[in-house]
């Protein structure tokens, strides 16, 4: 009895993970020149530490624009504060990025086999409906879910016939593998997309950092800091500074109090914590490091300056607006004639500067904040709301 014989090797699931995603670290807030001038500069007249066993004592001296000089001490946990030091490093960062992208690539290969199974389980009840439709005398074996169909005749029909019979079922057979794979391969690169880019926002944002992708097929992505999330978490770690801001200013208004903890903040020394003896070497460190080293930009001051306000006020509608090499922030206040304020979703919200040296109060702003404004009228730039219970 004569044995027809033809194999067909079916191409598998092919896709590639590539390790080589981009990553576009849109460093939002350099405040790589101190543009601000001001006829009246911030001066920390003094700065003391001292480290105990389970606290540091710090003390501050500080001048307003009144020329009257101020004096505040207070003690921040030891632990939290050593422990502040490592979260923004540049080996931090590098740590996270890699292991980000190495659990992107598992959870690539994870889901690429379970469209592959998908795919071929598809393909093998495709292949054994039809194989039952075959003439008697036509035999299938089908091996590994259809990565290698055997197709035989027993002889009961021609050779001619049974050849005929055999080559359409496997051409078939080819044609509707590549339907079925390829339509595998679209949904897997919908969904792959779709859960490396969650991946990516959830693994950066339990690191304090914001992923943000411009649409859902992007594979590079702006890293920023999340400042909402880092001012939550060391707020209460913060409290005794604001306690120490609370005893010195009995007596004072709600907008004299914001301008002492302004002009504290302003009073410690400018540094765009690009070196490594600043700890932050990313251009950030968290409030509590700020204090420890003495010196933070821009953004470092802008976020423990909210912090502080939330423990003083907390229910204070706090923003902190982010222009290009620079942030500062805008509380809900009653504002004055003279203030700069921005107006933001129908409330009009006063400006704080916190950078410094240049010593501002409340509704002052820096010159080159003032012209950002002016110049592009309804485009400021990012606003974040700070410390918003809402958004826990």
């Amino acid at each position: 009895m004569p044995i027809y014989l033809v194999s067909s090797r079916l191409s598998g699931f092919v896709m590639t993970f590539s390790d080589k995603t981009k990553i576009s670290y849109k460093i939002v807030l350099l405040c790589s020149g101190l543009l601000f001038f001001n006829s009246l500069c911030a001066e920390q007249r003094h700065f003391y530490q001292r480290v105990g066993p389970s606290h540091i004592e710090y003390e501050y001296r500080f001048s307003s624009p009144s020329g009257q000089t101020h004096k505040i001490k207070f003690k921040l946990d030891r632990i939290e504060t050593d422990s502040s030091r490592g979260l923004f490093t540049r080996t931090a960062k590098h740590r996270l990025t890699q292991e980000a992208k190495q659990e992107a690539a598992n959870l690539f290969n994870t889901l690429q086999e379970q469209y592959i199974e998908q795919a071929r389980n598809e393909f093998n009840v495709y292949i054994n409906e039809q194989a039952r439709r075959l003439p008697s005398g036509i035999n299938i074996d089908n091996e590994n879910k259809g990565k290698n169909i055997r197709a035989s005749s027993d002889g009961t029909i021609s050779k001619a016939k049974a050849e005929r019979i055999i080559d359409e079922f496997l051409q078939a057979m080819n044609v509707t593998w590549k339907t079925i794979n390829q339509a595998h391969i679209d949904a897997f690169q919908i969904e792959i997309d779709k859960r490396t880019q969650k991946h990516y926002i959830d693994t950066y944002k339990q690191a304090y950092y914001v992923a943000s992708f411009s649409d859902i097929h992007d594979k590079s992505y702006n890293l920023r800091i999340d400042f909402d999330q880092v001012a939550k978490l060391q707020a209460a770690a913060l409290k005794p500074i604001a306690d120490a801001i609370a005893r010195n200013t009995r007596g004072f208004s709600k907008r004299e109090v914001v301008n002492y903890t302004a002009h504290f903040i302003q009073s410690i020394p400018y540094d765009t914590l690009n070196s490594r003896d600043a700890h932050g070497e990313t251009g950030f460190v968290a409030p509590l490091t700020l204090f420890d080293i003495n010196k933070g930009d821009c953004d470092t001051k802008s976020t423990a300056l909210a912090a502080i306000l939330f423990n003083l006020y907390p229910s204070m509608n706090i923003k902190m607006v982010l222009i290009p090499n620079h942030a500062f922030l805008a509380i809900h206040l009653d504002t004055e004639s003279a203030d700069t304020a921005i107006v933001y979703h129908d409330r009009e919200y006063v400006v704080v500067e916190a950078a410094g040296p240049a010593l501002t109060s409340i509704g002052e702003s820096y010159d080159s904040s003032l012209r950002h404004m002016q110049d592009n009228p309804g485009k400021i730039g990012r606003i974040i709301s700070l410390l918003d219970k809402k958004s826990s």
